[in-house]
């Protein structure tokens, strides 16, 4: 193996300290990190062209959906501008991110998520060789420690459970 051609822990580690540097803090060493990394470890060239190309992309606007840490990046993909904005769902979750302060799509998957364990409870998707498998969704909401997690979960839960435990009765 050439030494010459072979980028090093080290190179990556300069290149991902160097771009946190030069976009002045407006994205975090994970977020460059996880760029550096997809785009196969850049030379050093190829990393300050991508410092230059991060430096003109406007970090979010502080609302109520800030996250409570110094990374602003919290969705890439705005997917809930494809629900309806009387959707129920919708509607519980944006309540609820102005309640507790998570972002709004966060809050959004917690209650998809809720809802679709309840209903997992129900319903199946029948296979015609009399198999079943389960609606259930798998749901990753990270955020940081306190943010207000569980409260979220809990808020969701709770028309369910106390339907539950009223008909148990």
């Amino acid at each position: 193996m050439n030494s010459t051609n072979t980028t090093t822990a080290r190179d990556i580690t300069a290149n991902i300290e160097a771009i946190v540097s030069a976009t002045n803090g407006k994205y975090s060493v994970a977020e460059v990190a996880t760029l550096v990394l997809a785009s196969n470890a850049p030379t050093p060239k190829e990393a300050k062209e991508l410092a230059t190309e991060l430096q003109f992309k406007a970090p979010p606007a502080t609302t109520h959906n800030a996250v409570l840490d110094s990374e602003q990046h919290h969705c890439a993909a705005d997917f809930l501008k494809h629900v309806d904005d009387d959707h129920l769902l919708k509607k519980l979750a944006l309540s609820i991110s102005k309640a507790t302060y998570l972002p709004a799509h966060t809050t959004f998957l917690a209650g998809l998520g809720v809802f679709s364990s309840i209903a997992s409870r129900k319903y199946l998707v029948a296979y015609p060789d009399g198999t079943g498998l389960p609606i259930g969704l798998y749901v990753v909401a990270e955020q940081p420690s306190g943010t207000a997690k569980s409260r979220c979960l809990k808020t969701f839960q709770h028309p369910f459970f106390s339907t539950e435990k009223r008909l148990k009765r």
